[in-house]
C-alpha cells in the first residue's frame, strides 16, 4: 500500500507540469513514454519483454504516433499512415511467425499486436481529445 501511495504522488508531481504545458511537446512526449511503458509491461505479462524482434517495432510506433497525431495537420494523411503501419506490422509479425521456426507462438504474436494497437490507440485518443 505504501508503495502505491508513493508511486501515485510521484505520478501526480509529473502529471501537473505536463498538463500545464500541454500545448508544448511535453504532452506527446509524456504520452509516448506512457505507451512505451505500457507496451513493456504487457510484453512482460506474456513473457516476451526480452524479444527485441517483437518489442522494438512496437516501441517505435508508440514513440512516434503521438507526434504524428499532433504535428501532421491533415487527418486523412494520419489515417492513411495508420492503416499502412497496421498492415506493415501485421505482415512483419506474420513473417516473424513464419521464419522463427517455432520460437514464437501465434497467440503471443497476436496478443502483442492487438494489445499494442489497443495501447497506442488509447494514448493517442487522449491527445486527440485534448487537441480537439
Amino acid at each position: 500500500m505504501k508503495t502505491r501511495i508513493i508511486t501515485a504522488v510521484i505520478a501526480i508531481c509529473l502529471l501537473v507540469p505536463v498538463l500545464i504545458f500541454s500545448e508544448t511537446p511535453a504532452l506527446p512526449i509524456m504520452l509516448s513514454l506512457c505507451s512505451i511503458i505500457a507496451i513493456y509491461e504487457m510484453m512482460a505479462c506474456i513473457g516476451q519483454k526480452k524479444s527485441l524482434v517483437l518489442t522494438v517495432p512496437l516501441y517505435l510506433y508508440a514513440a512516434g504516433f503521438p507526434f504524428l497525431l499532433r504535428y501532421v495537420a491533415d487527418p486523412a494523411l494520419v489515417r492513411q499512415v495508420t492503416v499502412v503501419v497496421c498492415l506493415v506490422t501485421s505482415l512483419y509479425f506474420f513473417a516473424v511467425l513464419t521464419f522463427s521456426h517455432g520460437k514464437y507462438k501465434l497467440a503471443d504474436i497476436a496478443i502483442a499486436f492487438m494489445t499494442a494497437f489497443y495501447i497506442i490507440a488509447g494514448f493517442n485518443a487522449i491527445l486527440f481529445l485534448h487537441d480537439y
